[in-house]
């Protein structure tokens, strides 16, 4: 699957994520102090999946602000993300005045996947992603009809390799004493992002804008685990990682909205914000079409209806998060 373009204006939608991420900031500070159980001169950290840089940037002032008092420590700041997103915006961002974080802190940007160890083995102090390791490192197999479940036994066994896969990736990078913290979502009984996308390749066929070929050629490259298949995840890790949280938190919907032009905000804010995040799985379904960018206005605007429908039953948003704190032990 290309990523030129998934990222593509991300800055300007994903205030959803940065609001996930802090409400897992009191974890997050806590898994910080730890880092200084372990004396160095210099302090390596990790963003995994810094994106074009505003959450990140935001983030981590506030994560070495809490430490930086306690130490005369430099602090070496690596921001990771794909080599084909907006790197130029991202270099703008962490460089503006808004996102000076102190003179302490030296930063370096990875163009890898972390799918691959991007650090030097036993050097990590500190690694830290929030909604970023969802993202499969192998594909799951082509749906065969269209009303196939994505949460099945099959991808179940994907996404415990996968999620295995980074840990082992990121217990390589970690220096004994090192703290990995993250932040993703947690399946229970449904990923409404997923439904939406399957509701809305099944629209698209129904209104005959694509054939069910195209439509089966959409890739869900997410997969979410179960509080009990992290345990399995975790479970193969005993005595070479310390567990210190495995949390998870409810994330109330927003009940329905009635006011049309707060609604037509909401709307705008969400469509947005799944057309920038998938826009290249929508593409890899029309990508034989002559009139794609077409088609993508179209699916943007089902889409806006789909999410516009679910929202006035079930409310908007909701699920779960779960922030796992761990501590590299030998």
């Amino acid at each position: 699957m290309s990523v030129e373009n998934r990222m593509k204006n991300y800055n300007q939608n994903s205030s959803y994520q940065l609001l996930l991420a802090k409400s897992n900031m009191d974890l997050i500070l806590q898994a910080i102090s730890r880092v200084l159980n372990t004396p160095s001169p210099t302090y390596v950290l990790a963003d995994y999946g810094c994106s074009e840089g505003l959450n990140s940037s935001t983030l981590f002032k506030e994560i070495i602000g809490h430490i930086e008092n306690l130490t005369e420590s430099n602090f070496l700041l690596f921001f990771n993300d794909l080599p084909f997103i907006n790197w130029a915006d991202f270099f703008k961002v962490i460089s503006s005045p808004e996102a000076f974080i102190s003179k302490r802190v030296f930063s370096s940007a990875i163009g890898k996947s972390f799918h691959e160890q991007i650090l030097p083995s036993n050097t990590l102090h500190f690694g830290f992603s929030s909604l970023a390791f969802h993202w499969l490192s192998e594909p799951v197999p082509k749906y065969t009809r269209l009303e196939f479940n994505h949460y099945n036994e099959e991808n179940a066994q994907i996404g415990i390799r996968h999620y295995t896969r980074l840990l082992e990736l990121r217990y390589q990078e970690l220096a004994v004493g090192g703290q990995l913290i993250f932040i993703t979502s947690s399946f229970q009984g449904e990923d409404a992002t997923y439904e939406f996308q399957k509701e809305l390749f099944n629209k698209l066929h129904e209104k005959g804008l694509i054939t069910e070929e195209e439509a089966l050629n959409f890739k869900y490259p997410i997969y979410f685990l179960t509080p009990e298949q992290w345990d399995k995840v975790l479970e193969t890790f005993a005595g070479r990682f310390k567990i210190h949280e495995k949390d998870i938190k409810i994330i109330q919907k927003i009940p329905s909205i009635s006011d049309e032009s707060q609604l037509k905000g909401m709307l705008e804010v969400i469509s947005n914000s799944l057309i920038c995040v998938f826009k290249d799985c929508y593409e890899s379904v029309f990508q034989n079409r002559e009139n794609k960018e077409e088609l993508m206005e179209i699916a943007k605007e089902n889409l806006k209806e789909i999410v516009a429908e679910k929202g006035m039953k079930q409310g908007f948003g909701g699920g779960n998060t779960i922030c796992i704190a761990l501590e590299k032990i030998s």
